[in-house]
């Protein structure tokens, strides 16, 4: 028996893991989606779909195994970072499944979290490979994820790389040639655990891993070939779970976190890919130095505490780290609102303004307000998500703002399952006719695919100072192949940018430019995955008076395959 079954009345708003199953995620400044990283917060509305392999002999059993799963993978606490590990766990106590794993298929309108059940007419004597140990109380297995890009940049940085690049600390080169051809790759062994202690609904699990990286050829920023080996993951936690609606799960150590949809803080932020770290495209290191986490779910109400230290690249090394609490509600499985805090307990960065003024980071409050819904105003296939957010310091007299509104609709009924997404989003800009600091600092937003725009305009606009206006159309041709294309118009608030680039410190114009991306997602099976990207991005007037030259149009193309084991 082979089948997907993709439940609505089962779709939940963000699921995270800690990192007990392989999966996909954002990358941090070129691949939409990177599967070898841990499943961490998946942006967007995200559904469970369930992939039953395999047959117990009975198609009756197997029909009971099938209603099993669905009531055992619905608990209202999804959301939560360890919930889906956890209810994993009780649907290997179902007589009939041999195997449980969970993938997460990005598909351009968030992601598909995918439970996948092996059944058999007896369980298997001993686990397969990579499972060291798999029951309904203890799973323990080794973890082999990588992945693989060919990449070619064509202008890049519009032909003017040393007026952008002059002095950074990553860059070196220039890269010449009209045209770089590259190839990234990473592979990261690991060992992880989630075992039950004793009779009462506790938990542990834990992960460790280390991850080599390297670049052949010139990539945008540096010629050399290099390889880094470092650690990755390691860390540890405890899971309280009385019930399926009521969990307490504390963990600390080198993680992943991400906030929901990653507007304010994403997990491939937690470390830095550039420098010696290689693999830049890739984007695979992605735990925090060491994160701090705490939540609390109980029936439809969510708190997340986090204490986070990013892994920032030493010569950019700012020393900031962040805490927060989140509250969330869910009143249906189709709703969640929440409120967040967030101030920056400690950083070096200081904040310049056309006045000589330097606005120190540390003691940043960021608060902000969230709302996601599914089939809004009871609409089938209408999906609305925004948030709003200001930041003020009892330091120096700062108020910055941040705010997106994001509505899309989705044909349900039609072949391939298309949809359309309107987006808008603003972080303010700093206003020199005014003694009051304003502009945003972006915290640590997500990768191309959701919060730094396309995987061009990345490289060089940031989250401050910026109205970006993203459209995309979405189609499914099948449950394994996905596309979207995307379009997205830049605009600077204020002509003072100071904090951005130094080429761009100062505007005389706001046109930031245009840039029109598509992507392809192909999930080969539950342990490869193949992502193309084309990308084109046009200077706006901005960039081209800044250049004072001919800016050439930057292209870029990216094929990259993942395995995760």
């Amino acid at each position: 028996m082979r089948r997907l079954v993709r439940s609505a009345d089962l779709a939940v708003l963000a699921v995270g893991l800690t990192g007990l199953v392989a999966t996909a995620a954002a990358q941090e400044v070129s691949a939409a989606a990177s599967p070898f990283v841990q499943l961490e917060g998946a942006a967007g509305s995200q559904a469970v779909a369930y992939e039953l392999l395999g047959s117990t002999g009975s198609t009756e059993r197997d029909q009971s195994i099938r209603q099993q799963v669905v009531e055992r993978m619905a608990p209202v606490g999804a959301s939560d970072p360890a919930a889906l590990a956890l209810a994993a766990q009780r649907v290997r106590a179902i007589a009939g499944v041999t195997s449980v794993d969970i993938t997460l298929r990005p598909e351009g309108l968030g992601s598909t979290a995918v439970l996948v059940v092996q059944l058999a007419d007896k369980a298997s004597a001993r686990p397969a490979w990579p499972k060291l140990i798999e029951n309904p109380d203890t799973l323990l297995k080794l973890t082999l994820s990588g992945g693989v890009g060919a990449y070619s940049e064509g202008q890049a940085f519009f032909g003017h790389w040393t007026a952008f690049n002059a002095g950074s600390p990553v860059a070196v080169g220039p890269a010449t040639g009209a045209r770089l051809n590259f190839l990234d790759y990473a592979v990261a062994p690991g060992i992880t655990g989630f075992t039950r202690l004793g009779a009462k609904p506790l938990y542990a699990y834990a992960e460790a891993s280390v991850m080599a990286t390297g670049t052949v050829g010139a990539d945008i920023y540096r010629e050399d070939s290099r390889v880094k080996v470092d650690l990755e993951k390691a860390f540890a936690g405890l899971i309280w779970s009385p019930s399926r609606q009521r969990m307490v799960n504390l963990s600390y150590g080198r993680q992943n976190f991400t906030l929901n949809d990653g507007f304010l803080i994403h997990h491939v932020k937690g470390s830095s890919n550039v420098g010696d770290r290689r693999a830049l495209y890739l984007g695979g290191r992605t735990a925090f130095d060491r994160a701090l986490l705490g939540s609390v779910r109980w029936d439809r109400w969510g708190l997340r505490a986090f204490g986070l230290d990013p892994n920032e690249y030493e010569p950019l090394e700012s020393n900031s780290t962040f805490a927060g609490l989140n509250l969330r509600y869910e009143p249906s499985d189709r709703l969640l609102v929440d409120i967040t805090h967030i101030e920056n307990t400690a950083s070096d960065t200081r904040f310049p303004t056309p006045q000589g003024q330097r606005i120190p980071r540390e003691g940043i409050q960021t608060r902000a307000a969230h709302l996601r819904w599914r089939d809004a105003l009871g609409l089938p296939g209408v999906f609305v998500e925004s948030e709003i957010a200001r930041q003020r310091s009892d330091r120096v007299d700062l108020d910055a703002r941040a705010a997106y509104a994001s509505v899309g609709y989705r044909w349900r009924d039609v072949r391939w399952k298309p949809a359309l997404v309107l987006r808008q989003a603003r972080w303010s800009g700093d206003d020199p006719a005014t003694a009051r600091y304003e502009r945003w600092d972006p915290l640590l937003p997500a990768g191309s695919d959701e919060w730094m725009g396309g995987i061009i305009s990345s490289k060089f606009v940031t989250n401050s100072n910026l109205r970006q206006i993203r459209l995309r159309a979405f189609a499914e041709s099948s449950p394994r192949f996905n596309f979207s294309v995307d379009w997205f118009g830049y605009r600077a608030l204020e002509l003072n940018n100071l904090g951005a680039n130094p080429l761009l410190g100062t505007l005389a114009s706001r046109d930031l430019g245009q840039e029109w991306m598509f992507t392809g997602r192909w999930f080969i099976n539950a342990n490869l995955y193949v992502q193309t990207i084309a990308s084109v991005n046009r200077p706006g007037d901005a960039l081209r008076q800044a250049l004072q030259g001919p800016a050439r149009t930057w292209t870029s193309l990216q094929a990259s395959l993942y395995w995760f084991y």
